[in-house]
């Protein structure tokens, strides 16, 4: 979308040429008269076009820096110009009594370049020393699409809080149990060498029940005594 930045609109300047009258022939009073009165109104009329010799001149100096604002103030948002209306003085040279400037103020797709041109070109609309309506206009559009930008650019960065606020609790969640299963770990390593102290410690246990049972004493004999009823 292009916008045109416009100078504003001109004053009208009449520039038609002096009415010369030919006096050299008249030589009665009559004639003289209407001499004097043919110089005066060249005289006029001379005066009258140096007036509006001045306004043009004046004029075109205002439309050129005008445009020139607003190209020095664009910057690479300039589509095209500047260019020009002319109007030819009587003096026979052309003068440019309005011109114009095409800004590109078509959107981005990312809303922080959107913000950066928007308000680029609302600075150019209004660079000029006396804006235009026109120019006024552009820069009335410019800050809405500024305040549009500015909305999307919070809601961006918004959901990018967001995002990276669940991230951190995924990440604390996953070290919260990775933590409780190294704890629980350590407490069964802790339990496995308590086990194996208490092993270390205790003495084997003892066979002696075992041998009293297989080796005992033989009954003696008294002296004399038969033992034949045994077996």
């Amino acid at each position: 979308m292009e916008i045109t930045a416009q100078t504003p609109n001109p004053p009208s300047f009449s520039t038609q040429p002096a009415r010369r009258v030919d006096t050299s022939h008249r030589s009665s009073p009559a004639s003289q008269q209407d001499g004097d009165k043919a110089k005066q109104a060249e005289k006029e009329q001379q005066q009258q076009d140096q007036k509006i010799l001045q306004q043009l001149r004046s004029r075109d100096r205002e439309v050129r820096a005008h445009e020139a604002a607003h190209v020095a103030a664009a910057g690479q948002y300039v589509s095209s110009g500047p260019s020009y209306t002319y109007q030819r003085g009587p003096d026979g040279n052309t003068y440019a009594i309005g011109g114009e400037v095409r800004l590109d103020t078509s959107q981005e797709a990312d809303p922080k370049k959107q913000l950066d041109k928007s308000e680029t070109v609302r600075r150019a609309a209004l660079a000029p020393a006396q804006p235009s309506p026109q120019d006024f206009s552009v820069a009335a559009n410019a800050t809405r699409s500024a305040a549009q930008a500015r909305l999307e650019i919070a809601i961006q960065r918004r959901d990018e809080a967001e995002a990276q606020q669940k991230e951190l609790e995924s990440a604390n969640e996953s070290g919260e149990t990775l933590e409780a299963r190294s704890s629980e770990t350590e407490q069964q390593n802790e339990q496995a060498e308590a086990v194996d102290q208490t092993s270390a410690n205790t003495p084997p246990a003892s066979n002696t029940g075992n041998r009293v049972a297989s080796v005992y004493s033989q009954p003696s004999r008294p002296a004399g005594a038969d033992f034949s009823q045994f077996v």
